[in-house]
């Protein structure tokens, strides 16, 4: 039977590799239920797009999941974060489908993946298959649930190319969602690119509300004037019918007097290119405020390829005593379009151009390194998105085994990470517990780890900021929930500990029963860990011993040992 579903698997790689597109019908749904959205594709969220659709499953876990054409399951993945517990299944079209956040597999899926983690010892597994475990179209393979970094009973729903692992617009393949609806737009935001750039005769961003419905929008009785170069930015939303979720703009236009001089279309992108979505928006509003401003210009340093760059970069100069008639057009897969028309007005600039003030002038695609007494910051070639005029400064503050480093600030930026170098002015006496801590906005510290090259601690940071050297000798907090010493598990079908570290982080936690391991979940988000019965365990009533070790990023271990009768 597996040699026919194979053959059958190649015929049809040879039949896409002729055809080089999907028939309709080929994808069913991944549910047996209406289809509703409450995230859509490429929709923006934290430092990348959305990469497949989320689909509403009734508030609860438990709704079946199947496949959605024949193929073969060519990759299990089980983590504690991203997508939970997921599955990959190739077809021979050419694509891959992919069902995340489950609450658990099949039970055949189940037990091979059981099987793989307690031959790893480890709850998170990335198992990349060959041709052998085959699925048909229609096929039950797991329940939808919210695994992983997951905040409510959804399935995360994706199709790749197969080759490429390109993430493909599911809305594409012919999924049934009812959508008349058209995006709706609440706020045009209006930014002084240039130095002299004033929006009324101010040099900070312009704010100013949308008025309308129904696809139609304007800005009322507002009066906006500019000088200089500017740039434009909307906060929209595309809504589908029977649900509120606000969800993503499928395609956007910008005309400038009737000329198209901006547009993007969302059918695709690369993972490697995802990270540009910080280039895309207004980062400093979303890191502020969380909200994400579509930004309708393209900074130098953004090579994100979902734009028409034919049509230029969207900027738009306005000449002194001329009015731009300006519109956008917001549009949905479905085809429901909106859109947003205004003027601006022009306002002779009275300023000169003068270099802003700043440290270093860093271009956007140069490698540039920063060396100063006990520290050294390197960044990479085209890390950044536009020329940054940087603002470097140090200070002293107590507690900390160094001084604090402050690089520019939270709010601009950067596409590739920066190397940090800082020599500690003292040590304390197991050195391999210092680590490299960053500031965040209220005044708090995250670690950023980081390890020992001579006297040098070296750490990565994704984004700008203030940065210092910190110490971590206190071990995770085990807490036992539903177990103590002597405990009786008749009834209850699993043991429950908190979990949490003070700083650097949970790394491991391994737990064994009479010496056996056995397999914890661990879910952060509410800082538990997890064993489940299991057949590992033989229930015979008699005593057992427990034992947990969990250990932090920096080595810090906590035991916890207990016997308890199953």
């Amino acid at each position: 039977m597996k040699l026919i579903v194979f053959l059958l698997f190649l015929a049809g790689l040879v039949g896409f590799i002729n055809a080089q597109k999907v028939p309709d019908g080929y994808f069913r749904s991944p549910l047996n239920m209406p289809l509703f959205l409450s995230g859509n594709f490429a929709e923006l969220r934290t430092n990348h797009f959305h990469s497949g659709v989320d689909f509403k499953v009734g508030g609860k876990e438990g709704a079946g999941v199947y496949a959605v054409a024949d193929g073969y399951v060519s990759r299990i993945r089980i983590s504690p974060w991203g997508f939970g517990k997921a599955l990959y299944i190739d077809h021979p079209n050419g694509y891959t489908s992919v069902y995340a956040h489950l609450r658990n597999f099949n039970d055949s899926l189940d037990k091979y993946s059981n099987n793989l983690q307690y031959l790893n010892q480890s709850f998170a597994i990335d198992t990349i298959l060959k041709p052998g475990i085959f699925v048909r179209k229609g096929q039950l393979i797991g329940y939808a649930g919210n695994s992983g970094y997951s905040f409510g009973a959804h399935l995360h729903f994706e199709i790749r190319q197969t080759d490429t692992e390109k993430p493909q617009n599911p809305e594409l393949f012919g999924f049934k969602i009812k959508d008349n609806t058209k995006p709706k737009a609440f706020e045009l935001y209006v930014y002084p690119i240039k130095n002299f750039s004033r929006v009324n005769n101010k040099k900070y961003t312009g704010k100013f509300k949308l008025y309308g419905s129904n696809g139609l929008y304007n800005v009322g009785s507002q009066i906006i004037t500019v000088s200089g170069l500017i740039g434009l930015g909307i906060d929209a939303n595309d809504f589908y019918d029977e649900v509120s979720n606000k969800c993503g703009i499928y395609k956007l236009s910008l005309y400038e007097d009737g000329k198209k001089i901006y547009s993007y279309k969302l059918d695709e992108f690369e993972f490697s290119d995802s990270r540009y979505l910080n280039s895309h928006i207004d980062y400093e509003m979303n890191t502020k405020d969380k909200k994400k401003i579509n930004k309708l210009f393209i900074e130098p340093g953004n090579k994100l390829n979902i734009y028409d760059r034919d049509l230029g970069t969207g900027l738009i100069s306005v000449d002194d005593n001329k009015t731009k008639e300006i519109k956008i057009i917001l549009e949905d897969i479905s085809g429901n379009k909106t859109s947003v028309s205004f003027e601006l007005k022009a306002e002779k600039s009275k300023e000169k151009y003068e270099v802003p003030e700043s440290d270093f002038i860093i271009p956007f695609d140069s490698a540039y390194i920063i060396e100063k007494e006990n520290f050294r910051l390197t960044i990479p070639s085209n890390s950044l998105y536009d020329t940054l005029f940087m603002k470097f400064s140090t200070e002293a503050k107590a507690g900390y085994y160094s001084l604090v480093y402050n690089i520019h600030d939270l709010y601009t930026p950067i596409h590739k990470s920066i190397e940090l170098a800082i020599k500690p002015d003292s040590f304390i006496v197991d050195k391999e517990k210092m680590l490299m801590v960053r500031f965040n906005s209220k005044g708090g510290i995250l670690s950023l780890g980081g390890e020992f090259l001579g006297d040098y601690i070296i750490a990565n940071s994704s984004t700008l900021g203030s940065f210092a050297v910190y110490y971590d000798t206190v071990p995770p907090v085990i807490k036992p929930l539903n177990i103590f010493e002597g405990a009786k598990f008749v009834n209850d079908k699993k043991i429950e500990f908190k979990i949490t570290d003070n700083l650097s982080g949970i790394q491991s936690y391994n737990g064994y029963i009479d010496e056996k391991w056995v397999k914890f979940e661990y879910d952060p988000r509410i800082a538990k860990i997890i064993y489940n019965f299991d057949e590992k365990i033989v229930k015979n009533g008699k005593k057992k011993q427990l034992k947990l070790i969990v250990s932090d990023e920096r080595n810090n271990t906590a035991k916890y040992e207990v016997s308890f009768y199953y």
